[in-house]
């Protein structure tokens, strides 16, 4: 019989914060998309230059 491989707590944390932060960054991103129109009223631009500006560099 093999020994049964566990995956500590630590590695389990560290997904769970991955996940959480991946999660966060689409929330953002699309929560943007929702503020065009007012952002393109607002700055007098075209649609192209809201989501240039917008677009997050990583």
């Amino acid at each position: 019989m093999q020994p049964k491989s566990t995956v500590s707590r630590q590695v389990k944390t560290e997904i769970a914060g991955i996940a959480g932060l991946a999660f966060c960054g689409i929330l953002v991103e699309t929560s943007m998309n929702v503020t065009f129109p007012t952002l393109m009223g607002l700055f007098h631009t075209t649609l192209n230059n809201v989501q240039w500006i917008t677009t997050p560099t990583y």
